[in-house]
């Protein structure tokens, strides 16, 4: 089997007469102007260039600062729910936050979500691992005057902790 030259693939069966037939313009069309290239530079201009000093080339621009003093920064709004928050559901009212937890913890927080919403009402919010979390966070930060310790075991330890400690 004879192999087939790149030019009658691009070309097709009838050679360049076939390709002029399907481009007609093509030999017409003008070519595109080609962009001019930046002079060579000649001994003055790099004597020029040489003459500057390099401690002016490299120092950093000095801030120019405006004449009008600075806008007061704008007061926050207050922590009061805002009727969007009623309508949004429980888990688009919070901040999202990862964080990474052990396997222990991960399989004790699913055990406890699902054993609570079993015993809670029908008509009550769904209790998640995040729900839990957001709970403990709560304990915590109640409990925070008491933290001290350089470390988690010790963090554990000033709150009388003693899960979750690795021998």
């Amino acid at each position: 089997m004879a192999r087939t030259k790149l030019t009658d693939m691009l070309t097709g069966p009838g050679g360049d007469e076939a390709r002029l037939r399907i481009v007609p313009d093509a030999a017409a069309a003008p070519l595109a102007p080609v962009p001019e290239l930046p002079p060579e530079p000649t001994p003055e201009t790099t004597a020029a260039a040489a003459a500057v000093p390099v401690e002016e080339t490299l120092a950093p621009k000095k801030a120019v600062r405006s004449a009008r003093p600075r806008r007061a920064p704008k007061a926050r709004a207050a922590a009061t729910p805002s009727v969007s928050d009623t309508v949004l559901p429980p888990y688009l009212r919070f901040a999202r936050k990862e964080t990474r937890l052990r396997d222990d913890q991960l399989t004790e927080l699913t055990f406890r979500a699902r054993r609570l919403n079993r015993m809670k009402a029908p008509d009550a919010d769904r209790i998640t691992d995040n729900t839990l979390i957001r709970v403990a966070v709560d304990l915590l930060l109640a409990r925070a005057d008491e933290l001290d310790g350089g470390d988690e075991a010790a963090l554990r330890r000033s709150l009388g902790l003693t899960l979750g400690e690795r021998s």
